[in-house]
């Protein structure tokens, strides 16, 4: 099986589990997220996909930090698609929400 070679740091909400994601994993996540199975997400879909996930800190995403990882991953098309999926995971890995307060 193959691992990408990147360290851990998201949150699974329903284990309560760090974990990484695999190849075959990420290509899951896509596809679930994929509800109309058009082989890109939608930005509802992906914005949707992206309020169940955590930032590197472990913190849940609000709606001002989703919109700073998804602009960069929409194509022309204002959809996501498999490649611009797995960038964006990569980049919710090594985000760092602000600090409150300063």
């Amino acid at each position: 099986m193959v691992r990408l070679n990147v360290q851990c740091s998201m949150f699974d909400s329903q284990s309560q589990d760090f974990f990484c994601y695999r190849a075959s994993d990420m290509v899951k996540k896509f596809e679930e997220l994929d509800k109309e199975k058009k082989g890109k997400l939608t930005k509802d879909e992906a914005w949707n996909g992206l309020k169940t996930m955590r930032s590197a800190m472990g913190q849940p995403l609000n709606d001002s930090d989703i919109q700073l990882l998804l602009k960069p991953s929409l194509g022309e098309d204002d959809m996501v698609d498999l490649g611009n999926f797995a960038t964006l995971l990569f980049r919710l890995k090594l985000y760092k929400p602000p600090v409150k307060g300063k």
